[in-house]
């Protein structure tokens, strides 16, 4: 969360997204495996005549399953002209972001909602019976 914090006093630069997709990463432990999606947004930008591309993981990592990466891929399409927020001591250290995405109230009430009234029918009908 610095990170975020301290990008917002960064110097802002142009830059074009090189490349958008969904990345499937695999975790494996001792019996157990799982994969993960998150969104994998290359950049390409210049400060003082050098060319960085950057993956930035963090800008992204709050995103849940593909469809949710999937959706945040159509946001940066390839050649889209992005803003990049870098450091200025140290260029390479950059963002597209300077803070999370917020969650719209809908996608709570989405959710929400129909736990709800299935929590209410659940008590209703044990009542009943």
């Amino acid at each position: 969360m610095s990170r975020f914090t301290r990008s917002k006093k960064w110097s802002v630069v142009s830059g074009t997204v090189q490349s958008s997709r969904v990345e499937e990463v695999t975790y494996t432990g001792d019996d157990i495996s799982a994969s993960a999606y998150h969104p994998a947004i290359y950049y390409r930008y210049e400060v003082n005549g050098k060319e960085y591309i950057i993956h930035d993981r963090d800008a992204f990592k709050n995103c849940e399953g593909p469809i949710d990466s999937g959706r945040v891929v159509a946001e940066y399409p390839i050649g889209m002209k992005v803003n990049v927020f870098y450091n200025p001591k140290k260029p390479k250290e950059s963002t597209l972001k300077t803070s999370f995405n917020k969650i719209p109230i809908s996608d709570y009430l989405k959710t929400s909602i129909p736990l709800a009234v299935g929590a209410l029918l659940f008590g209703l009908a044990f009542t009943l019976a």
